[in-house]
């Protein structure tokens, strides 16, 4: 690994997002080493050092985003599935508005049946493409929109369904918020 930081390597693995926060911390550690003698080699060092952070940042950020999202679509009480079907994060505003179409259950569910067995197969097959497109178009976005425009969302989160506890919105927000800051520590004592 050292020869592909001798050799700029780092900077496709950074633009890639294909670097470890381990490879991370040890090419910053070579980096505030150099030894500079002309303003060229400072102004390339802290070009890369700054492109690295940034990089890091990104990755990390977008890493936690997507496990978590992955993570609210799971625990979001199901009886038909279009609540979780719902959920979107998108970079791009125009994408929020969006609905899920309606479709109805034809049998009904039995009294006390695991409500994950009885998701309708069109929910199934929506939220199985929300969790596999949950990165797409996030990488260049400023701002990064989590949406659930079902019309009982709230009521869910309040503690409606009797599957998941109140709050599961609100865990999501606050597991989010710590790993961000985890993520900020991590990344500012790296020397």
């Amino acid at each position: 690994m050292a020869q592909a930081f001798k050799y700029g390597g780092v900077r496709n693995m950074a633009r890639t997002g294909c670097f470890t926060m381990s490879e991370f911390r040890q090419r910053i550690r070579v980096l505030n080493q150099r030894q500079c003698t002309t303003a060229a080699q400072i102004d390339a060092t802290l070009s890369e050092m700054a492109e690295l952070t940034r990089d890091a940042t990104v990755k990390g950020v977008l890493m936690i985003l997507i496990e978590e999202f992955q993570a609210l679509v799971a625990i979001t009480p199901a009886d038909t599935g279009r609540a979780r079907a719902s959920w979107m994060m998108t970079g791009d505003r125009s994408d929020v508005e969006k609905k899920v179409p309606e479709y109805k259950r034809t049998n009904p569910k039995p009294p006390g049946a695991d409500p994950e067995k009885y998701i309708l197969p069109e929910y199934r097959n929506l939220i199985r493409e929300t969790i596999n497109n949950a990165s797409l178009g996030l990488s260049g976005a400023d701002i990064v929109y989590v949406v659930n425009n079902m019309e009982y969302i709230l009521a869910l989160n309040a503690g409606w369904a009797k599957q998941q506890p109140a709050g599961f919105i609100d865990g999501f927000l606050l597991r989010v918020k710590r790993r961000l800051q985890d993520l900020a520590t991590e990344l500012s004592q790296v020397r």
